[in-house]
């Protein structure tokens, strides 16, 4: 009986150590299997993250080849604006230049500036007197035109002899050469605001 029991004994210590190590090896399962588990998570995360850095690299790209195209485009339309401005321009407005009178001889050979056609500018009045006026160009050097009686010179409208108009305010004109000098053939000109 003494024998039996330490057999039993025996017999159930080998079967709790069995237990134990079922256990431990199946610990070890679960444990690789979360291990394996959490991997592939990191490795779908970091999968996931790579492509959205491209995409977001991408769209990056994108948006700044649009905005190289805009600016492009930008100075492309400035340049055709300051190119319109540059062939509205006369030879009396270029004498500030410095080689403005070599200019106005140049373009007297030419027909393109008979003396039918008007060159206009606009602006905004710099100073004015009974016999000229000097109208100041955004981008463009001051041009002072010669006026005289024939000037047809209006406010609003209305009528005005030259001696009406005050500096600063906004004025149309359009002009001809005449011996050499830029006489203005009719100004209009805007009131300013209070």
């Amino acid at each position: 009986m003494k024998r039996l029991a330490i057999v039993g004994a025996a017999a159930a210590l080998a079967w709790a150590q069995g237990v134990r190590a079922d256990d431990v090896e199946k610990k070890q399962a679960e444990t690789q299997e979360k291990v394996q588990k959490a991997e592939a998570e990191a490795g779908k995360e970091t999968r996931e993250a790579k492509a959205e850095a491209q995409e977001k690299t991408a769209e990056a790209r994108k948006e700044a080849r649009e905005e190289k195209a805009e600016a492009k485009e930008e100075l492309r339309e400035t340049e055709r604006d300051a190119a319109r401005r540059a062939q509205g321009t006369s030879a009396g407005e270029r004498m500030g230049t410095g080689s403005g009178a070599a200019a106005m001889r140049d373009e007297k050979k030419h027909p393109t500036f008979g003396d039918k056609d008007n060159f206009k500018l606009e602006g905004r009045i710099e100073s004015v007197s009974a016999s000229s006026i000097t109208v100041r160009r955004e981008e463009l050097p001051a041009a002072k035109l010669s006026v005289d009686p024939n000037t047809k010179i209006e406010l609003d409208g209305e009528r005005v002899s030259a001696s009406q108009l005050k500096q600063g305010q906004e004025v149309k004109a359009s002009f001809n050469l005449q011996n050499d000098k830029p006489m203005a053939v009719e100004i209009k000109a805007e009131k300013m605001d209070k």
